[in-house]
């Protein structure tokens, strides 16, 4: 090409560019039978997180129920607890019948110990 074509091209360009017709805008199209199902979608999930909510506090009510505080310690106040000797030489008293404080257990561990 000669250098007097090529001295054309970009204003040519710039005329093809300028000279497209402008594009205008349309109106939006709105499916309002969509829109409505969409509606009713958001007002479930609202009644099922609404359901979720209140099945979640449930959980946590049962769950303090049963591990909190509900004043079981105070069943056996000022009951004498008899727990078992806290060392050897009760045990053997119990065996022996020597010892008082455990009587029911004593005498049971002598009865075992008689039948055997």
């Amino acid at each position: 090409m000669n250098r007097l074509h090529r001295a054309w091209i970009p204003f040519s360009m710039l005329f093809i560019v300028f000279a497209a017709p402008a594009a205008h805008a349309q109106w939006a199209v709105v499916d309002v039978q969509a829109v409505a199902r969409l509606a009713q979608e958001v007002q479930t999930l609202q009644q099922a997180l609404a359901t979720a909510q209140q099945q979640l506090l449930q959980a946590r009510q049962t769950l303090q129920s049963m591990s909190g505080t509900r004043g079981m310690e105070r069943l056996l106040a000022g009951t004498q607890r008899n727990y078992l000797p806290t060392d050897w030489n009760g045990i053997v008293g119990l065996a022996d019948g020597t010892t008082g404080t455990y009587g029911a257990l004593a005498a049971t561990v002598q009865g075992l110990v008689a039948a055997n």
